[in-house]
């Protein structure tokens, strides 16, 4: 059973069933980027970080309103996570300063950092996963082309805001990874319908 799982995962980084070193090695340098930039980028620096750490504080007991964050219209999703370890954190941390929000909720002041770094090594897991299914997407678009699966992560590898997105606690990594599995779903799915229904999608 682990062996097929091995296999399965392998399986993208495949030409003529070996092991491709360049795609593989273009994978690792992306994510070992978006890992660095994890460990040393605080998390309370970028646009509007602070109001998602807040927002992540607040989620434990409700969602956010307006008076507590300008970033009270995200959807919980991408905080959810992060707000349990800030639970957590809260209770290991109770005798740190508080801060008072909106509805005489609180939180631990000392937590935001820690919270934020969380949120930073969880969006690690997601850039792995997301650059994951954009291989199995070029394995569904063009099976077996080489050059498509390398130029494709080489295109993402230039792209700047990819690791900026990945190293700030907000929303849009998980917007991306979403959008993968979705299509990568769709793809294994739509194969299975009648010829006419798959010309209505």
């Amino acid at each position: 059973m682990f062996k097929e799982i091995v296999q399965q995962l392998r399986s993208v980084f495949l030409n003529d069933k070996k092991l491709d070193l360049p795609l593989l090695g273009l994978f690792i340098l992306i994510n070992l980027i978006v890992l660095i930039n994890a460990l040393v980028h605080n998390p309370k620096i970028g646009y509007d970080a602070v109001h998602h750490l807040t927002y992540l504080q607040v989620l434990f007991d409700r969602l956010p309103t307006q008076q507590d964050t300008p970033e009270f219209f995200s959807p919980p999703l991408p905080y959810i996570l992060p707000a349990v370890f800030d639970k957590a954190c809260e209770i290991v941390r109770n005798d740190q300063p508080h801060i008072p929000f909106y509805n005489h909720s609180y939180a631990i002041f000392s937590c935001r950092t820690t919270d934020g770094k969380f949120a930073q090594y969880l969006n690690v897991l997601l850039s792995i996963a997301t650059l994951y299914f954009v291989l199995l997407i070029c394995n569904y678009t063009k099976p077996g082309n080489r050059f498509y699966k390398i130029s494709t992560l080489a295109l993402v590898s230039v792209l700047t805001v990819y690791y900026k997105t990945f190293s700030q606690v907000r929303g849009e990594p998980y917007v991306m990874f979403l959008l993968c599995f979705q299509h990568i779903c769709y793809s294994n799915y739509l194969p299975r319908l009648p010829k006419k229904v798959q010309l209505l999608h």
